[in-house]
């Protein structure tokens, strides 16, 4: 028999509700440690949280998504920007600049404003209705075809795998 939520996973999915409800990106899992357990930045600017922290939020994220609460996928970001709310998704760059993604990788050294890295991103039914107007938008928008079949192509991974878990979806997804 289930005890219900626990404290972290609670407060996991508190911060990825005030998060969304906020208009920020789309938490990581670190963003979410770190606002779980009220980390705030460093002298730097950053926001440093313990290993057993990272881990606890991790196992609670992943009990959520096995009760069909959230669903979690991989994407890429800036990571010096990963816990800064303001900064641009990795994938509204290709559609402002103009420019493919890789070369936007390619061009980003650790001398700049961040590196990209791949980062775990969490989402409740709410925010994955959201999220998948966003990237349809993204990749109506986008003048590269092959970035923009990138992203349908991963929109419609993400799509299935909430549909598996019990999410409902937006009329538009339902039947892919």
């Amino acid at each position: 028999m289930s005890r219900g939520r626990g404290g972290v996973q609670a407060s996991c999915l508190r911060a990825i509700q005030q998060r969304e409800d906020a208009g920020a990106l789309w938490p990581t899992t670190y963003t979410i440690a770190c606002d779980v357990y009220r980390i705030e930045p460093n002298d730097d600017g950053n926001r440093l949280c313990l290993d057993a922290q990272h881990v606890a939020v991790k196992r609670a994220l992943a009990g959520l998504q096995r009760r069909g609460l959230i669903v979690g996928f991989r994407d890429t970001g800036l990571a010096r920007g990963a816990n800064n709310s303001n900064t641009k998704s990795d994938h509204a760059l290709p559609i402002e600049s103009g420019v493919s993604l890789s070369t936007i990788r390619r061009e980003i050294s650790p001398d700049d404003e961040g590196d990209v890295e791949q980062c775990h991103i969490w989402i409740t039914e709410a925010g994955l209705t959201r999220w998948l107007a966003q990237q349809q938008a993204d990749a109506a928008r986008s003048r590269n075809p092959a970035y923009a079949a990138d992203v349908t192509a991963r929109t419609a991974v993400v799509a299935k795998r909430a549909k598996a878990m019990g999410m409902s979806l937006p009329e538009d997804w339902r039947e892919r």
